[in-house]
Order: structure tokens, then sequence, then C-alpha cells
């Protein structure tokens, strides 16, 4: 890969794993993959292409100590339950950190300080 040429595109530089170009009567697809600020991959990694039925997973963010309106903006990946009275989201569950699919319910409690 030391070889691959770089490209710059809106002003950050990549470097092209490879390329492969397909011709198929009039349409040509072109499949650049390429490794965005020269992160190695992992020997164990596997590479997911998604489709369309395939749940996604995000990371949790930490909400405890925000308001609800707060919480809710960094939520937005995830259905809410809401527990507790009060303005301040004093626990939630899955913890922060945990991997929890997009559409998941996280559920917080609330409370006042």
């Amino acid at each position: 890969y030391a070889d691959a040429p770089a490209i710059t595109i809106f002003g950050f530089s990549f470097k092209t794993i490879f390329m492969n170009i397909f011709s198929n009567s009039n349409i040509i697809i072109i499949i650049c993959h390429i490794n965005i600020m020269n992160i190695k991959k992992q020997p164990n990694q596997l590479e997911k292409d998604y489709e369309w039925n395939d749940k996604k997973y995000y990371e949790v963010p930490n909400v405890i100590g925000m308001t609800e309106q707060e919480a809710k903006k960094y939520l937005s990946l995830f259905n809410i339950s809401y527990e507790g009275e009060g303005n301040i989201v004093i626990d939630q569950y899955p913890k922060a950190g945990t991997r929890y699919y997009e559409t998941g319910t996280i559920t917080i409690l609330l409370g006042n300080r």
C-alpha cells in the first residue's frame, strides 16, 4: 500500500487501497476502496456490508446529568422510555458505552438534583 497514490478530496488526503473498473455495455462502474487517515485493518477484522434489513449498532452515550431535552438530542438514534419525575437524567439503561442497536429502547430515569 505504500506505493498507492494519494488523492485529495475537499482538502483531505486519502490513500487509495485498490481500484477496479468494470465495464458493462455503456455503463462504467468504479469501485474505489480508500483507507481514511491511514488506519490499518486489523488481521482478524471482518468488513460488513449492510443490507436494508440489518440492524446497525451504536455506542450508547452517557446522558446522566443532562436535562430531558439534552438527552433526547444525544439519543436520537434510539427510542426513549422515561421513568420517574423531574427534568434531570439520574440513571440510564443500558449504561453508557454499551453497543446497542439503532431504534432500540433506552430507559432513562428522571429526577431532580
